[in-house]
């Protein structure tokens, strides 16, 4: 017989004669992927080296703070599954410190205590803590869940806080020293940094780092803030050294704070161009470790005193002069004589 006419047949008849059953015990259906759900929860290390032990940092979870200032502790969670997954993060509303909101992919809420957000499978989400305290906060728990249909999960790391002395403000025309680590925000992948630990424990590299050689000088910065010689002060002789936003970041700190700064691509590398970070919207930590001040040249030095005579005289920098003066008595106030 014909095999079309005999197909013909097989259908009209299957659900009697049962003649395709060979036929559909030979398809094949694909095993369902199994679905992972893991994920971590960690601190992000700063380099810093505690006064009684010079030479390890602080242990995971510590970090040096100033008192009375904006101090920034950043923590990570990485989602480690084959699923995306919602993710939240919150700590006690009466701590003095509050989540950053950075993102436009994510929610702060809760008077700022509380984040939300979703991780796409290998994302990496940094969330920034802004600290403002006097010295007597000294630790706090941060509790995180990751949620998804018909269960959840959850993790806490302990923060703890060591208080250190408020060094030199960071002026224009300044050079700074810092420690630094620099971030994508899109994914949380480290692309550079000269904190040992960071480099030691972080674990979740850009492309483009993963065969970088560690290195962990300090990082020097010749001419913060400045455009270019005399813009915008005379204490510039030259231009920033250091991209746009983590520049104007570094202004205004003292040594020993650390802040964090999220700098969109048009402060960075560029919204387009040759460079592989062009285009991103990156996330550095800045730690100021000290500051060399512009250094005045004797022969731009002017002083104003008054003489015997009570008449205001110009006293310039390549003059020998001695003033003398009382010591109770501001400079302002006293009578200084030549």
């Amino acid at each position: 017989m014909n095999r079309s006419y005999l197909l013909v047949i097989c259908l009209l008849f299957a659900s009697f004669t049962g003649c395709i059953e060979d036929a559909e015990d030979e398809v094949e259906t694909a095993p369902e992927e199994e679905i992972i759900r893991d994920w971590d929860f960690f601190p992000i290390g700063e380099g810093v080296t505690p006064s009684t032990n010079p030479s390890k940092l602080l242990a995971e979870g510590h970090h040096d703070l100033v008192a009375n200032l904006s101090n920034h502790v950043a923590i990570g969670i990485v989602n480690l599954g084959n699923r995306s997954v919602d993710f939240n993060a919150s700590f006690d509303q009466d701590h003095p410190m509050h989540f950053l909101d950075y993102s436009y992919d994510f929610d702060v809420t809760e008077n700022s205590s509380k984040v939300e957000f979703d991780l796409v499978p290998d994302g990496i989400r940094i969330l920034i803590l802004e600290i403002n305290s006097t010295s007597d906060f000294n630790s706090a728990v941060i509790s995180a869940n990751m949620n998804w249909d018909g269960g959840s999960s959850s993790k806490s790391i302990s923060l703890y806080f060591n208080y250190v002395a408020k060094g030199e403000r960071v002026e224009i025309g300044d050079t700074t020293y810092s420690y630094y680590s620099g971030f994508l925000e899109r994914n949380g992948k480290l692309f550079d940094t000269n904190i040992e630990d960071v480099w030691d424990n972080y674990g979740y590299f850009w492309k483009e780092t993963a065969d970088a050689n560690p290195h962990t000088a300090t990082l020097p910065a010749d001419n913060v803030g400045c455009n270019g010689t005399g813009d915008p002060s005379e204490d510039c002789d030259g231009s920033r050294q250091m991209i746009l936003g983590f520049d104007q970041g570094m202004v205004g700190m003292y040594v020993n704070q650390t802040i964090y700064v999220v700098i969109p691509p048009e402060d960075a590398y560029g919204k387009t161009g040759s460079n592989a970070l062009a285009g991103e919207t990156l996330i550095f930590s800045i730690r100021i470790v000290s500051v060399e001040k512009k250094e005045i040249p004797m022969s731009e030095i002017r002083a104003i005193v008054t003489t015997d005579n009570e008449t205001d005289s110009k006293v310039n920098g390549n003059e020998q002069v001695t003033f003398t003066f009382s010591a109770t008595d501001s400079v302002s106030d006293s009578t200084i004589t030549k």
